[in-house]
C-alpha cells in the first residue's frame, strides 16, 4: 500500500474514533440530564401526592359549608337574643 492508502486509512480511523468519543460524550451527557430531571420528577409527584390530601371532595366541602352556616345562623340568633333583651 502507498503513502496515499495509509494516510486515508489513518483520517478514516481518526473521523471513526473522533466520532466515537463525541457519540460517549454526548450519551454520557444526556443520561446525566435524564438522571436529573427523573429525579426532580420523583419529587415532584411526592408533592402532589402531599398535597392531593389537602383537597376536598365536593361533598366535603357542602358538608363544611353547611356546618359553618349552622353555627353563623347560631351566633346571629344569640347576638340577636341578646339586643332585644338588652
Amino acid at each position: 500500500m502507498n503513502g496515499l492508502g495509509w494516510s486515508a486509512i489513518i483520517t478514516l480511523a481518526i473521523f471513526v474514533l473522533s466520532n466515537i468519543a463525541c457519540l460517549i460524550y454526548w450519551s454520557a451527557k444526556i443520561t446525566t440530564l435524564l438522571d436529573v430531571v427523573q429525579s426532580e420528577l420523583k419529587e415532584l409527584t411526592a408533592e402532589f401526592k402531599i398535597m392531593r390530601e389537602s383537597y376536598v371532595s365536593k361533598e366535603q366541602f357542602t358538608y363544611r359549608i353547611a356546618q359553618s352556616d349552622k353555627e353563623h345562623s347560631a351566633m346571629w340568633g344569640r347576638i340577636d337574643k341578646l339586643k332585644a333583651g338588652a
